[in-house]
């Protein structure tokens, strides 16, 4: 009932649907949800929750004595008792104040306070001294604002998912800064007004004197002496006048600074909910460093399995040379006839077992491409969450982190998009692997193409302060799968980048004879050797040099970019040498 309840409620109050709905219902529902969310001392010794009402409005009054008779709070009966007047109830849970009654806010504020009472007001003004204040927004929306610093100086807790149905949260500080301000404004008056009396008395004593002087001349200035007296009885006044706007506002700042004393103490227990806070998004760090180790696991069981395929392969192979080793045997014991028929069968027979086996071989790497495509759908969904929920973190949507969460949250994140990057490679391959990219060509212009993926790179290579080139035809026009060549395209141009400390990168591209054409990527990187080019596009194939455990790859992205450009019918090769850099070419058909 308290999740339908609070779906409908955030309806009503989302969509402003006043004309279905009372506003009188709107706030049974309020007060309602308010209960449910907070918390009071000692709840489980309440048996009654007492709900008092201040207001003259009846259609509140008739809603909220059904609300008593028909509902229970938290599986507790609910006691409801209506007030006209200023009357402080002896015990209740909730006071609900209408407009038509505001004016008793601070007297029931100042008899409740500290006590474990939740003080639900309407259109109330002054932030500073409400708990949970309704009101209505032009588009006739009924929303509220919570002053938490309030709730908890009245030893209560409210659960902050009570802001999903409509509310704000008052920012304390602001109104702390306001107080401040006023108090000065204050004390600079309270000044001005001392300047004032000492002036006044100044002029007292001179008046004071100029009578004791002019005594001796009493009958001659009497008509003096008593404007004199009558000036005296107004100065009199106003000192009297002065001294009770003075203590007045002693007063009034005795009583703001006894609240500034209790915000402030609010803003100390609004610290030990950050600390709160702060234990939960260690949990969350626990739990994110709980599925980095899955995934590890996921990867050795990839791994394992292609260790399977690469078993299966080797069976392959020895039931070949063991087929050919037989029909040999066959041929040079032709004159035989009799073992002659023997063996043929029997070659037929294990002819007849490899076919088969073949068949098996064929439906294992089939399936071994389907499984891994499927898991990397799997993998990829919760990797995304990760990435995307690390970058909420880094982005202190949630609270502000010190230097080591900023730091390990930024691991997560890269390791993640790291491991993400190896599990696309792993679907391209094995959608490749069992025949199931779809290649859809178009028209572009190669020099667009290239310059796209110069503006991808442009942040790294400006990073490592490297210069990038290129030569490209301007009328370069070719028939292609734009995503494919532009992945491959990127990969090239990524790994040049990787392995280059300083220096340039060349793109250029040129036309061929026999309507093709040939694009390179030509870097003064670190290079290669002979005896590591042959087996530079096989998989899980890396160079072991300290660039290549600095730039941490799975060894599949060549691999994968000799499939893409055979599946787009031409060819990859490389020209390098060690020291001296490495050049990356593709031959393909123009159309």
């Amino acid at each position: 009932m308290k999740n339908t309840l609070f779906a409908t409620l955030l309806c009503i109050v989302t969509n402003g649907c006043f004309a279905q709905v009372e506003k009188a219902q709107v706030i049974a529902a309020y007060i309602n949800n308010f209960a449910r969310y907070t918390s009071w001392p000692d709840e489980s010794q309440i048996d009654t929750f007492k709900i008092a009402v201040f207001t003259d409005n009846k259609d509140i009054i008739m809603e909220f004595r059904e609300f008593a008779n028909k509902r229970v709070i938290k599986n507790k009966p609910v006691g409801l008792s209506v007030h006209t007047s200023l009357l402080i109830p002896g015990k209740a849970q909730i006071i609900l104040l209408t407009p038509d009654k505001s004016d008793y806010l601070l007297d029931i504020y100042n008899a409740i306070e500290g006590k474990p009472v939740l003080l639900v007001s309407e259109d109330y003004k002054d932030k500073r001294n409400v708990m949970i204040n309704l009101y209505e927004t032009q588009q006739n929306q009924l929303l509220f604002e919570v002053n938490k610093a309030n709730i908890i100086n009245q030893n209560l807790i409210i659960d902050p998912e009570i802001l999903l149905a409509g509310g704000t949260e008052i920012d304390v500080a602001s109104l702390y800064r306001k107080s401040q301000i006023s108090l000065r404004s204050m004390q600079k008056e309270m000044n001005k007004m001392k300047d004032s009396l000492e002036h006044l008395y100044k002029s007292i004593q001179v008046s004071k004197i100029q009578i004791i002087e002019k005594q001796s001349e009493l009958s001659e200035q009497k008509e003096i002496l008593t404007e004199s007296n009558e000036k005296l009885k107004s100065y009199n006044k106003e000192i009297i006048n002065h001294k009770e706007i003075l203590a007045a506002q002693k007063d009034s700042i005795y009583k703001k600074n006894n609240v500034l004393q209790n915000q402030l103490h609010e803003l100390e227990q609004q610290g030990q909910v950050l600390k709160i806070r702060q234990k939960q998004i260690d949990d969350l760090n626990s739990e994110i460093k709980d599925k980095n180790i899955l995934l590890n696991d996921q990867s050795d069981t990839i791994v394992h399995q292609k260790q399977m395929l690469f078993l299966f392969i080797a069976i392959t192979l020895l039931a070949f040379f063991l087929g050919a080793s037989v029909f040999i045997s066959y041929r040079s014991n032709k004159q035989k006839s009799y073992i002659l028929a023997s063996q043929k069968k029997e070659i037929e027979e294990k002819l007849e077992e490899l076919r088969k086996l073949n068949i098996k071989l064929q439906n294992a790497d089939q399936y071994k491409s389907i499984f891994l495509a499927s898991m990397s759908h799997e993998l990829r969904t919760p990797l995304n969450s990760i990435i995307g929920y690390t970058g909420i973190l880094l982005m202190k949507m949630t609270g502000s982190l010190n230097d080591e969460q900023n730091k390990q949250l930024n691991k997560v994140k890269n390791n993640a998009r790291h491991l993400l990057s190896l599990i696309n490679d792993i679907l391209d391959i094995s959608k490749i692997e069992a025949d199931r990219v779809e290649l859809n060509y178009n028209e572009l212009n190669l020099k667009n193409l290239v310059n796209e993926v110069v503006e991808i790179m442009q942040p790294k290579v400006i990073e490592k302060r490297l210069a990038m080139t290129t030569e490209i035809p301007d009328n370069l026009i070719i028939s292609t799968d734009i995503r494919r060549i532009k992945q491959v395209l990127i990969n090239l141009v990524s790994n040049a980048v990787n392995y280059t400390d300083s220096g340039e990168i060349c793109i250029y591209a040129k036309g061929l004879p026999g309507n093709k054409f040939r694009l390179s990527v030509k870097d003064s990187g670190i290079g290669i050797s002979k005896n590591d080019v042959s087996r530079l596009f096989q998989p899980f194939q890396q160079i072991e040099t300290s660039l290549t455990k600095k730039n941490k790859g799975a060894g599949l992205g060549l691999y994968l970019c000799k499939k893409l450009v055979t599946l787009l019918k031409g060819d990859i090769f490389v020209e390098s040498e060690q020291g001296k850099g490495s050049e990356f070419s593709i031959i393909m058909p123009v159309r």
